[in-house]
Order: C-alpha cells, then sequence, then structure tokens
C-alpha cells in the first residue's frame, strides 16, 4: 500500500531535505511513523510488515485477517494523522494545511503468494537506496 502527501509536499523530513528515510524524519514523519505503528491497535485483524516513510509518502504491507478491508485501515490512518496534524499544527509551526495532508486517493496490491510478497518487501526495503 501507498499513501501520498497532497501534491507531493515533503512533510516528513526536514524542511531542507529532499530525502529521509525512517531514521531521519521531521517531526511530522515521527506523528506519522507513531500512528502507522497504532494501526494494529485499532484493527485486530490487521498486521503491519515491512515499511518505508519517505519524503512525501509511505509504502508499508500491511497483513490482514479475516474480512478486514484495506480501504477501511487506510481511511482511518489518513484521517487520525491529519487530525492530530491540525492540532500541532499551530504549537509547533508545521506548515498550513487546507485540511488536506493526503492525496484522495491511495495505491493498494494485494499480494498473491510468496513470491510476490518478497518482491513487495524488497521494493519497500530498497526504495530509499533507489531514490537517493
Amino acid at each position: 500500500m501507498t499513501v501520498c502527501t497532497k501534491n507531493r509536499i515533503n512533510y516528513f523530513c526536514g524542511l531542507e531535505e529532499n530525502k529521509c528515510v525512517n531514521s531521519d524524519l521531521s517531526e511530522v514523519g515521527e506523528l506519522v511513523n507513531y500512528w502507522w505503528k497504532e494501526v494494529p491497535r485499532h484493527f485486530e485483524n490487521v498486521l503491519l510488515d515491512e515499511f518505508v516513510i519517505m519524503p512525501n509518502y509511505l509504502h508499508g504491507i500491511l497483513l490482514l485477517k479475516k474480512n478486514e478491508k484495506i480501504r477501511d485501515v487506510v481511511q482511518w490512518f489518513k484521517t487520525i494523522v491529519t487530525i492530530s496534524y491540525l492540532m500541532e499544527m499551530g504549537m509547533k509551526n508545521w506548515p498550513k494545511i487546507n485540511n488536506k495532508l493526503w492525496q484522495d486517493e491511495h495505491y493498494e496490491q494485494i499480494i498473491r503468494n510468496e513470491k510476490e510478497y518478497l518482491m513487495a518487501n524488497e521494493y519497500i526495503t530498497n526504495n530509499p537506496k533507489i531514490i537517493f
């Protein structure tokens, strides 16, 4: 699954940085990281796998049990991050947004077998190396 910021604006790294990975996140990136890790606490049928937070998007593998819908998980995640961002925006001097931190759509791909899983995992792991 991939979710991107509105207009691909870099919110997740330092304002002067065009590159970062999970260990070099801005405060906003840390907010995204926190809520991503909270997903399984709010969706008992979801486990997190490999993920990476980049300057303006997040790639992640979600393991869904039973009849969980990825759309519900993504909508919750985008909503809770946006609400948290709006609450912190004024106090932390973060860039102003007009209630839109994320692009409306997201990209999802169903992983059907071990080969596809290994390819997705490798892509996410190597994405920072490819981009930078």
